[in-house]
């Protein structure tokens, strides 16, 4: 009788444990489920996220690697509308300046800078004075456009590109007649512009084009 009653007694116990441990269970299998798949949704979103910065990363370079081909493309056609033949002292001193330029990460400023003097030239038929701005000695930003001088073979390698990246602010001079109307159209086609110390500047990725008046 008694281990009878005793073995109900641990069966009841038993199955009360059982019950309370399958309840207990399925309570929370739920909010299990719903853990997990938080757990991999976050991990997707970082997968994708990654993934995203890959890719921007491939198009960065993409993008400066085509820009450094532009740059010299236009260049040197810029020196053979100068009468230049290929392969002169003037391609030569352009070549060995765009290797300067690639390497301080300039290409996509200066190709910026060429594209904002080229529509002035166009929609306003208005040209960087002769002679003047940080530009005029840059053989390769006077094949581009960018600057001119009066003689050709007076084209040296004279700008320092690693003090004009320090000094960050470079000038470049339109006459007075049209120098507010440069820095309208550049206001209306989109680019950067602010003021510095009252003057007009164009902002690019790592210098700044201040937009100067020449006087009489």
């Amino acid at each position: 009788m008694y281990s009878y009653h005793k073995d109900n007694r641990d069966f009841l116990i038993y199955f009360i444990f059982y019950a309370a441990f399958l309840h207990t269970y399925m309570a929370i299998l739920p909010s299990k489920g719903k853990f997990y798949r938080i757990i991999y949704k976050a991990d997707v979103n970082i997968s994708f996220i990654m993934a995203k910065k890959k890719n921007q990363k491939k198009r960065d370079v993409l993008s400066k690697k085509r820009a450094v081909e532009t740059l010299r493309f236009q260049a040197h056609w810029g020196l053979k509308q100068f009468g230049q033949p290929e392969g002169n002292r003037f391609h030569q001193l352009v070549d060995e300046e765009l290797d300067i330029i690639v390497e301080l990460e300039l290409a996509q400023d200066l190709l910026a800078i060429k594209s904002l003097v080229d529509g002035v030239r166009q929609s306003l038929s208005a040209v960087p004075t002769k002679e003047q701005g940080d530009f005029a000695k840059s053989p390769t930003a006077i094949a581009l456009g960018i600057a001119s001088i009066n003689e050709f073979e007076e084209v040296s390698m004279s700008p320092t590109w690693n003090e004009l990246l320090k000094q960050k602010l470079l000038r470049i001079y339109y006459s007075d007649e049209v120098w507010n109307k440069v820095v309208d159209w550049a206001k209306a086609n989109g680019y950067n512009t602010s003021t510095y110390l009252g003057r007009p500047i164009v902002k690019f990725g790592k210098v700044f084009v201040i937009i100067e008046r020449t006087r009489s």
